[in-house]
């Protein structure tokens, strides 16, 4: 279960941050990006490994799935925040209509 919690902490993060971009914020906060989660769990599969039965390893995991869920939340609250303002429903800035080839006009 704390695999799947770390994993779906971690693809949280992501999507906050993809879906802030979206609005056109730029959202860089929180305890784990990307970078630290990589660095994390790579140090310590390769200095400990199964070392000590994996104990380190495990521990990381543990700490990956609570501190992955913390930054995620602080990614919505922070989006929350600071796109109370910013309208749903605005028009697409010109360059990225999703709608190529259709330049028509009818």
């Amino acid at each position: 279960y704390l695999i799947m919690l770390a994993m779906a902490g971690s693809l949280m993060i992501s999507y906050t941050r993809a879906r802030a971009e979206a609005l056109g914020l730029d959202c860089r906060v929180g305890l784990m990006p990307r970078a630290e989660r990589v660095v994390l769990i790579g140090s310590a599969a390769l200095f400990f490994g199964e070392a000590w039965d994996g104990l380190v390893l495990k521990g990381v995991i543990v700490l990956l799935a609570i501190l992955t869920n913390v930054t995620a939340f602080q990614r919505i609250v922070w989006v929350y925040r600071r796109a109370s303002g910013v309208p749903l429903d605005a028009p697409v800035p010109a360059g990225t209509s999703t709608t190529e080839g259709n330049s028509e006009s009818r």
